[in-house]
């Protein structure tokens, strides 16, 4: 390898590093902000600032907060659509820690009565005649948004047992 093609993968390597860190830092400054603001009455100047990037690196990654909010529940949501696809314990316990990994997110979600975007989004990614996957988003989404709004204080062996349970009990 040449000394210029080490430059430009490194240059990629760095505009990637680059492009996953600004999302993350507005990302974080979204969900902070939800704290306290309504969805729509954020602003992306105010956003970048408590972000600490500019607007132009804002909107080299995203063109609304909206798109802000959609980034930062895809990944869980694209968890739980891999393990429901799977119906099987392991897969449960699957998005029992994507829900754990994300439950800051999902609180603040919830708090902001943003919650039903999940459900949404969830379901916008599956195709329109697969009833099946609904009925799973539906079910899914249920036991996850209850857990959420009790504080999630039960274990996560209960949740699953709950998940699990009905899952077989459908299956048959």
């Amino acid at each position: 390898m040449d000394s210029h093609e080490r430059k430009t993968r490194t240059l990629r390597r760095s505009n990637a590093e680059s492009r996953r860190v600004t999302r993350e830092a507005v990302r974080g400054a979204l969900f902070r902000m939800l704290q306290s603001t309504r969805l729509r009455e954020i602003k992306i100047v105010d956003l970048v600032r408590i972000a600490g990037i500019s607007r132009s690196a804002f909107y080299r990654n995203y063109a609304s907060v909206e798109d802000v909010l959609m980034d930062a529940i895809d990944a869980p949501i694209q968890q739980i659509q891999d393990a429901v696809s799977k119906n099987s314990a392991e897969n449960w316990r699957m998005i029992i820690c994507a829900v754990r990994d994300n439950e800051a997110q999902l609180k603040v979600l919830a708090e902001s009565g943003l919650f039903h975007v999940l459900l949404d989004r969830m379901n916008a990614g599956c195709d329109p005649d697969d009833y099946r996957m609904a009925m799973w988003n539906g079910l899914i989404f249920s036991v996850i948004h209850r857990w959420v709004q009790n504080g999630m204080h039960e274990s996560d062996e209960a949740i699953l047992g709950v998940i699990d349970g009905e899952s077989r009990r459908l299956a048959h």
